[in-house]
């Protein structure tokens, strides 16, 4: 139903699928979740922020005009922080200003506010539970069919279980108006069936980003959203700020 970007190393476990049985003898006792505050890194080896509220640190309460179609940079002061188990990209001066619900929300007017907004929403859509329910409510533009299909299938509550997704390398705006902003963004990939990759490739997602009640939503339907495949080519791309 959903694309996921794929960015697990070759040498990287995959998520067990099954609870660890710390009660019978001999078995090793499931690690710790690391506590509020603490640093940790991604694969691509940026700092990964674990926040105190379990729905982010806000950085900023405010937030500049987000620029114009015509000149486009990336958001400053940029943080990542593992939300629902899934990297979110916080700013001070793009957003996200608040938290709604369980989803860290209010991003700049301009382009740069969709970008940044784009690249969350997309994730904690993906990440389910309670905040993936919550983002597809209030913060995506899509059909009473996918509403519906997302509210069934996701349960209430927050994740426990960690994976290996990050947070995207880049961004490149294809399109753009006061309106809508159709954005590719690149997430590191390592490697594949044949192995390792020398240096990492990027995948590649587009979506698009619309205004509606006053603010930047994720507009999801049939043809809206694309996997553009991998690609070494980083023409064009703009990397964040961090």
């Amino acid at each position: 139903m959903i694309v996921v970007a794929v960015t697990r190393g070759e040498d990287a476990p995959a998520p067990s699928s099954t609870p660890a049985q710390a009660d019978q003898p001999g078995s090793a006792q499931p690690a710790s979740p690391p506590a509020p505050g603490a640093v940790e890194t991604d694969l691509s080896g940026r700092q990964v922020i674990i926040p105190t509220n379990q729905s982010g640190d806000i950085l900023s309460t405010s937030t500049d005009d987000g620029g114009t179609c015509e000149d486009i940079r990336s958001p400053r002061g940029l943080q990542i922080q593992r939300i629902n188990q899934y990297p979110i990209l916080f700013s001070t001066d793009t957003g996200p200003t608040r938290i709604q619900g369980s989803v860290p929300t209010g991003y700049a007017d301009g382009p740069r506010g969709a970008v940044l907004a784009g690249a969350n929403y997309l994730w904690l859509m993906q990440s389910g539970g309670t905040p993936g329910k919550d983002t597809v409510r209030n913060h995506m533009v899509v059909d009473d069919v996918f509403r519906e299909t997302m509210e069934a299938e996701l349960a209430d509550g927050f994740n426990t279980e960690r994976n290996n997704l990050g947070a995207p390398m880049a961004f490149k705006v294809r399109s753009c108006s006061d309106r809508a902003v159709v954005i590719d963004y690149a997430y590191d990939l390592f490697g594949d069936a044949t192995g390792a990759f020398p240096e990492p490739k990027w995948i590649v997602q587009s979506i698009l980003m619309v205004r509606d009640s006053n603010e930047w939503k994720l507009r999801f339907a049939e043809g809206t959203h694309t996997s553009r495949g991998v690609t070494e080519n980083r023409e064009g791309f703009t990397t964040w700020d961090m």
